[in-house]
């Protein structure tokens, strides 16, 4: 799942993070830039443990900062003390958990600012993988905690 989906969009990609590397925010910028809308699915082995989105759309059509990048590499969670986590410490911590070491992370850009682009909101196809998900797995993602 997930790069299947992402087939109907031209700009789209994957990359495979280490735990413990400290250059998730290097390597995320790296391969997608701030101002990409889209979804991302975060893969560990063949477990499909995150699926996420990147860009949000006010009423009046205009865009929130987060679009892909931003998003990738935002704090997220909270640590023991109720602290923000950096995302590679939330990864580290899952992977940790989990007993594994490497993450792969697929994206697609859903929505394009070009005039004759493709227009699908992001939150719209997150939510389209995520029942897709559930259809098959009766829950979430392992990291998802809600939708």
């Amino acid at each position: 799942m997930c790069m299947n989906e992402f087939n109907n969009y031209a700009e789209r990609g994957s990359f495979e993070y280490t735990g413990g590397d400290n250059n998730w925010n290097r390597l995320v910028n790296s391969v997608v830039t701030k101002k990409q809308k889209g979804v991302y699915c975060m893969k560990v082995g063949d477990e499909i443990v995150y699926i996420g989105k990147g860009g949000s759309v006010y009423q009046d059509g205009s865009w929130g900062g987060q679009g892909l990048q931003r998003r990738l590499i935002n704090r997220r969670g909270k640590d023991a003390d109720g602290n923000s986590m950096s995302t590679k410490v939330w990864i580290n911590n899952w992977l940790s958990d989990m007993g594994k070491t490497e993450l792969t992370v697929c994206w697609a850009v859903t929505f394009e600012d070009d005039p004759n682009g493709i227009k699908d909101i992001p939150a719209y196809v997150e939510a389209k993988l995520l029942q897709k998900f559930f259809d098959v797995n009766n829950k979430l993602p392992r990291w998802n905690i809600e939708f």
